[in-house]
């Protein structure tokens, strides 16, 4: 890529996004994928070794934030400065924006509804927990539709074969959308309760129908078990689909360079930049 840029064009360059799930060693059994394969990602920061091969500021967020993040700038979030953004893909991230800004916390996890408790899921083929609790990816995930399918004979060995599936309406969709949308009342019935916010946002790495379905029985859900004292969110399709992830990563740099609301991952920027013009 930096080939094609003229020596002009380089000096515009202002540093790299990257967008990557945290932790994906964690959630092994959740997402149902080979340890010895995913665990490496844990033992690698590959933020710091892009940076020092090209001696660029790298920055680098995990994937539910910077999908938040290109919403915020370029969706819902030039209308509304205060929204939960989940979007659901091989696991299920989120990110949260406040007064137009997307709050990162301490370890920039902030945002991670994936990891909320909830009940056990009824669906057979939801392995069950240690504990007395799941965690929201466990029910709320494309892996866990795909499990789904899988356990009742369906193929969906990839986006296309999913996709279809999602698109024939088979019974098995509509098993997991009951139970995903379970999970994800409650996580949210939580999330909204500390954050008072007015719109969740979702979106998702495949379509078919399926992102429609989920924002109207998910708002249906809310609406009828909302609380007197509480109001129910509006909810809204993500603007970006597959892309979102993408689009906040290359957003990085230059929100870290120029946001007046920019925070501390601007300090790690700077500090790698700085480390790299040493050597």
């Amino acid at each position: 890529m930096l080939g094609l840029l003229s020596a002009t064009e380089r000096e515009r360059l202002t540093g790299i996004g990257i967008a990557q799930q945290f932790n994906l060693g964690s959630w092994l059994r959740e997402l149902g994928l080979p340890g010895e394969t995913f665990r490496a990602w844990d033992n690698t920061d590959f933020a710091d070794a892009l940076g020092h091969a090209l001696s660029l500021p790298v920055f680098s967020e995990n994937d539910g934030n910077a999908a938040a993040t290109a919403e915020l700038f370029y969706g819902h979030g030039r209308r509304c400065d205060d929204f939960i953004y989940l979007f659901l893909g091989s696991a299920i991230g989120g990110g949260i924006a406040l007064d137009g800004d997307c709050l990162r916390g301490a370890s920039g996890n902030a945002g991670d509804i994936g990891v909320i408790p909830v009940p056990p899921s009824r669906l057979p083929s939801t392995p069950r927990p240690d504990g007395q609790w799941d965690i929201l990816l466990s029910r709320a995930s494309l892996n866990a539709l795909v499990r789904h399918l899988h356990y009742r004979g369906a193929s969906a060995d990839n986006r296309v074969d999913l996709q279809a599936c999602i698109e024939r309406r088979l019974p098995a969709v509509g098993e997991w959308i009951d139970d995903c949308v379970e999970a994800l009342a409650s996580a949210l019935c939580a999330t909204l309760c500390v954050l008072d916010v007015p719109m969740v946002v979702i979106d998702s790495d495949i379509d078919g129908g399926l992102l429609d379905a989920l924002v109207e029985r998910l708002a249906a859900t809310m609406a009828a078990n909302a609380h007197e004292a509480r109001g129910t969110p509006a909810f809204a399709r993500g603007t970006f689909g597959p892309d979102a992830g993408a689009i906040g990563a290359a957003t990085l740099p230059m929100f870290f360079n120029f946001s007046p609301r920019a925070g501390s991952p601007r300090r790690a920027g700077i500090k790698l930049l700085e480390a790299n013009h040493a050597a």
